[in-house]
């Protein structure tokens, strides 16, 4: 992991951000998955992505999914 800059208690916060959201609207899946998974993918990435990740969330679960997508998502 390449977050040796980040305080491990603000890292998990900013990871929990991600997957809880800030409005209610949690990742699909997240609530009942490992936050290990998480933390060591968000980990592995760069500073700059870990911010684009978090600037681009809300957006990327308010876009609509191809429908073959979809299927396997709620499969």
């Amino acid at each position: 992991m390449n977050h040796a800059a980040d305080n491990p208690a603000e890292f998990m916060k900013r990871v929990k951000g991600l997957e809880i959201g800030t409005a209610n609207n949690p990742w699909p899946e997240a609530i009942a998955s490992s936050t290990a998974w998480a933390l060591q993918q968000f980990g592995e990435l760069t500073p700059e992505e870990r911010l684009l990740a978090e600037e681009w969330r809300d957006a990327c679960l308010a876009a609509p999914l191809p429908l073959p997508t979809r299927a396997r998502h709620h499969a």
